[in-house]
This record gives C-alpha cells, structure tokens and sequence, in this order.
C-alpha cells in the first residue's frame, strides 16, 4: 500500500470526519483555528470554518458530523464546541463547557454532543442542540 494523494489542509491536521456518502471529509487545522471542507470528488479544499478564539485558544481538537452530513460538531481548544451548517460553511451555534475538551461524539438519537471532562473538571458535558 501507498498514498496516492496529498491534499494541503493547513499546517497541523489533527482530526478528521468523513461525509457518510464520501462526498467530503472535514478536516481539523489546529494551527489555524479552522476546519477545512474537502472536496473528495476534487481533491480540494471547498470551504473553510475559522473559529473564534477563545480564552487564549480556538483550535479544533475533535469532530464529529451528523448521521446526514449536514452538522458538524467541533471541539475547541479554549472551551467551546461548536455546530457548524457544512453547507453554509459557518458557525450556527456555540456553547461553552469549559477549558480543553480532548474529544467529542455526536449522538444523532439525542441530539447531543457529549464531551468528557475538561481541564480540572470530573464530569461529562452534555451539549444538546436544537436542530
């Protein structure tokens, strides 16, 4: 086996989420503070989601896409996950839950966002969004 391709998505790739159809992959740029939207028809990156900085951070940790496609779910360094419109390319919604959350998982039957403890925490961060 080998790589057959490199797409350019920014210096410091750190998490991926794959479209269920395969039409796209989001890609996290830790350095920066974005997530690209490649194309995997094309190879190329079609949008780009910058995140705020928050509490000195912003960087994508970990992503996670709705069942459809049409939401992704990011986890910021800084405190905050976000829902982003994948079609609109932009940030719809966002909620704090505290400093570093190291991961993210979508549950699409509840409609949340679930993240473990951040720095100096010992729960769980339930994020529900109204979709």
């Amino acid at each position: 086996s080998e790589a057959i391709e490199t797409i350019p998505v920014g210096a410091n790739p750190l998490a991926l989420a794959v479209d269920p159809d395969g039409d796209f992959v989001c890609v996290a740029d830790y350095t920066g503070k974005a997530v690209r939207v490649v194309d995997l028809g094309t190879g190329e990156a079609s949008a780009t989601i910058v995140f705020p900085e928050t509490n000195g951070g912003g960087e994508p940790i970990d992503l996670a896409l709705s069942a459809g496609g049409g939401f992704l779910f990011v986890a910021c360094n800084g405190g905050d996950v976000h829902r982003v419109d994948v079609a609109a390319a932009e940030i719809a919604e966002t909620v704090a839950v505290g400093l570093a959350p190291a991961q993210l998982v979508y549950s699409e039957a509840a409609g949340c966002a679930h993240v473990p403890a951040p720095l100096g925490d010992d729960g769980l961060a339930v994020v529900c969004f109204c979709q």
